[in-house]
């Protein structure tokens, strides 16, 4: 470790591991949602939301764990981490848009 650096106290990597699992307790409570959505209305872009919003949350679960497990000596990049939060933005963008347009 370089000098003039501590780790971040562990109450703080704990917070942060239980913000990001409440997260992704929420994208479940939204595919959940959906597939109610998908089940009453037969929406084909129901399923897909429903099937998105999953994956988000088992990657979201995930990559916490793997950031509350990985040392303070190899923190990780802030343009990959910048990366994946954009094309989650954007692939829920793209979802929300066509479940929109199939409503209407």
């Amino acid at each position: 470790m370089e000098a003039g650096i501590t780790p971040p106290p562990v109450g703080q990597q704990e917070r942060t591991l239980l913000a990001w699992r409440r997260t992704s307790l929420a994208l479940v409570g939204a595919a959940l949602v959906a597939l109610h959505l998908a089940i009453t209305q037969g929406s084909i872009s129901a399923i897909v939301a429903a099937l998105v919003c999953v994956g988000f949350a088992l990657a979201t679960v995930l990559e916490s764990q793997l950031a509350y497990n990985s040392s303070a000596d190899s923190p990780r990049s802030p343009a990959v981490v910048l990366l994946l939060n954009l094309l989650c933005i954007a692939s829920l963008a793209v979802v929300g848009i066509s479940f929109a347009v199939s409503q209407s």
